[in-house]
């Protein structure tokens, strides 16, 4: 009644428009009538002849009709206002019923309903009993659900078009609400009444969705278009479909249906916008037009509709029924177009090139509503929708004979589309980070893909191929898509054709080696290239000296000391069991890189001293090639475990020896000796020498221990 006072108000009535001023009186007029007592068929009475002769043009009349449809006891007022407002919108003056009028219709069923299960509930708290509630209520929640029923499927009878659509409507927001609340005491009458709802919706939704209802033109005798909008029919699905009992699933026409649900989520104008509104410069007005759309009803409704297209997607890979695999299939593909489009958009934008390292998000929401920001927020409804679908395209179900189904049997293509989808999308994923479904959906599409080693060496040789060119894109954009590319490949190595590691993916990766501008990037390069040690390519004998001296070139300024020693000691590894003389070579260049390093660098400044100590020495020298050298020496005995079952074994034990002896930084050597320690021992929980080497090692070690406290005790003064 404030708002209804404020309408009637605010600037005069001179300033007011007739109509308004009327729906407030009228509005002003049921709900002082309702408080003083009066009938409510008599209150009903004269909504409905406002609603037959003055259309409800303002909020305020919606309200009174909502406020009265919720609080009514009598069950005749509430089938006849119930009838009249769905009867004034179905003959209304426009001969499209567009989405933002679905939006009313849905939204006041849903309100009446759940407003009074809700009431209901509040009055069994209050009451402490909800056999109470039972008995004290003139209309309890499920019988004003029923009759609201009841009324749509005697209405629906007069078979009109526009009715069969707006009763479609209505239906929804009954159901939406019976899915959504259930009211104290009621739960078994309830649960009947939503069934009875799933089934009638489910029958409406079939013949609205696929037959793309048309209004005739009287005058022309044609066709004139759609009595509803296409995104209208998507909005509804997603409020209603989510939440559906499986059997009321299984009652749906998934293939119009599907493909309806799609087209709105990739071109409808009210949800994604096409890649297009990335170009825009970022003016004030790109910023009003994209949260004008990201604030509408149908934009906020893009996750439930993904939600609905996945349960959809569901229903048709457990039916097996081709018709509706085919339209899953061109679902994927259309996505994977989509997820193209707006990769190489994003490739163009301007914002592309502020993000070259992942970001740690802060709530969207809470961000001011800038074109950065909103751009941002569109394309996270895009990550998460798209993976709302391929979760159920790519998950693990059962048939109807409850058999595990393969989704190489069901939908061909799936894994790699999904796959092409996430490479293409990665750039978001770098912004927002990613997610536990998201996660579980590129391993299960990647483990999928692994069942067919063909599709994967073809695959991967072709999205690989296209870095190993002589001048590769190395956008950001890009370095976005071949991190995850890499990062897929890694634990795919194995399967892969070796002509395939050679051909295409090591020269993707090259670049990336020796260069950390895009630490991610640089990372995974590293990590894929230790996936080709690991999985024994032939490659890996070539690369092997290569790598060698990227990894002990790139200490410190690009690696860390535990990176180097984590890298050195893979590589060694695998070399050791294919082929030790390679092994022996590669741990070669790490100690012809000791050697070359001075015992004791002095600093550049000139003293009159000729000669001094180790221990002087040590402390004038430079510090970082004091470390580098200790860092190595480190390096080097990691690479006992590897070589001790192969015959260089006491090759290297002599040599490190001789260098360990030669350190003359005292903590360095008590250093070195604990990692000796560690591997002689296998402590430190990276396991110790083979067998065959601890006999060896232990004696080997005992006597370096006593040579190293002799001749540390000689040099450093006891130190």
């Amino acid at each position: 009644m404030e708002l209804m006072g404020k309408c009637l108000e605010e600037g005069g009535p001179a300033r007011r428009d007739e109509k308004v001023k009327r729906n407030c009186w009228i509005g002003l007029g049921a709900c002082a009538g309702q408080s003083l007592g009066a009938h409510d068929l008599t209150i009903s009475t004269t909504l409905e002849n406002s609603l037959l002769n003055h259309p409800p043009d303002t909020p305020t009349l919606q309200a009174t009709i909502s406020h009265f449809l919720r609080a009514t006891r009598s069950r005749p007022a509430l089938v006849a206002l119930w009838s009249a407002y769905v009867r004034h919108w179905a003959r209304g003056p426009a001969p499209v019923l567009t989405a933002d009028d679905a939006v009313i219709v849905v939204r006041m069923g849903e309100s009446v309903v759940a407003s009074r299960a809700r009431d209901a509930k509040k009055r069994a708290k209050e009451k402490g009993a909800a056999k109470d509630v039972r008995e004290n209520e003139g209309l309890n929640p499920a019988e004003a659900a029923e009759a609201m029923r009841v009324a749509l499927l005697d209405w629906q009878d007069d078979g009109t078009r526009r009715g069969r659509v707006v009763g479609l409507l209505a239906a929804g927001g009954i159901l939406r609400a019976l899915q959504t609340v259930t009211p104290a005491g009621q739960a078994g009458r309830w649960k009947e009444e939503r069934v009875t709802m799933e089934e009638v919706f489910a029958e409406w939704l079939n013949a609205v969705a696929g037959s793309g209802e048309k209004v005739e033109n009287e005058e022309s005798g044609g066709v004139e278009g759609d009595v509803i909008d296409e995104d209208a029919i998507s909005f509804l699905a997603g409020e209603c479909v989510p939440k559906m009992f499986a059997d009321s699933v299984a009652r749906l026409d998934i293939r119009p249906l599907l493909s309806r649900l799609t087209a709105f989520l990739l071109t409808s104008r009210h949800a994604i916008p096409g890649p297009e509104f990335l170009r825009a410069d970022g003016a004030d007005e790109d910023a009003t037009r994209l949260r004008a759309r990201i604030e509408s009803e149908l934009f906020k409704g893009i996750g439930r509709v993904s939600r609905a297209m996945a349960r959809l997607v569901y229903e048709a890979r457990k039916s097996g029924e081709e018709a509706g695999l085919e339209v899953v299939r061109g679902t994927v593909e259309l996505m994977s177009t989509a997820a193209c489009r707006l990769f190489i958009e994003w490739d163009r934008c301007p914002l592309s090139v502020q993000i070259m390292e992942p970001i740690v998000p802060s709530d969207a929401k809470d961000l001011p509503p800038t074109w950065e920001n909103l751009v941002w927020r569109i394309l996270k409804n895009v990550l998460f929708s798209f993976t709302v679908v391929l979760r159920a395209v790519t998950s693990v179900q059962l048939d109807v004979q409850g058999r595990k189904q393969a989704l190489t049997e069901t939908v061909p293509g799936a894994s790699i589309d999904t796959l092409a989808i996430y490479a293409n999308l990665h750039f978001i994923v770098a912004r927002v980070g990613p997610f536990t479904v998201y996660k579980d959906t590129v391993a299960t599409a990647a483990t999928n893909l692994l069942t067919n080693p063909c599709e994967l060496n073809t695959w991967i040789d072709t999205v690989f191929h296209e870095y190993a060119q002589p001048t590769p894109p190395h956008s950001p954009a890009h370095q976005h898509r071949l991190v995850f590319l890499m990062n897929l490949a890694e634990p795919m190595m194995a399967p892969l054709e070796d002509s395939v590691v050679e051909r295409s993916v090591l020269p993707a990766v090259y670049p990336y080696l020796t260069s950390n501008v895009n630490r991610e990037l640089f990372e995974s390069a590293h990590s894929l290239v230790l996936a080709v040690f690991a999985a024994k390519k032939a490659a890996a004998r070539e690369l092997s000296p290569v790598y060698a001296r990227v990894l002990i070139e790139g200490y410190p300024t690009l690696l860390t000391i535990e990176q180097l020693r984590t890298a050195y000691i893979t590589m060694v590894q695998s070399l050791a069991e294919t082929d030790d003389a390679l092994a022996w070579l590669t741990v070669q260049h790490l100690m012809r890189k000791i050697e070359s390093l001075p015992v004791a660098t002095t600093t550049t400044t000139t003293t009159t001293t000729t000669t001094t100590t180790a221990a002087a020495a040590a402390a004038t020298a430079s510090p970082p090639a004091l470390l580098a050298r200790s860092h190595y020496l480190i390096v080097l005995a990691d690479q006992l475990r590897p070589l001790s079952s192969v015959g260089f074994f006491r090759l290297l034990l002599r040599s490190l020896r001789s260098l360990i002896i030669r350190e003359p930084n005292a903590f360095a050597r008590h250093a070195v000796m604990k990692v000796v320690f560690e591997a002689i021992a296998g402590a430190g929980g990276n396991g110790g020498v083979s067998e065959i080497g601890k006999v060896e090692g232990v004696k080997w070690f005992l006597t370096l221990k006593k040579d190293v406290e002799g001749s540390g005790n000689a040099r450093d003064g006891g130190c």
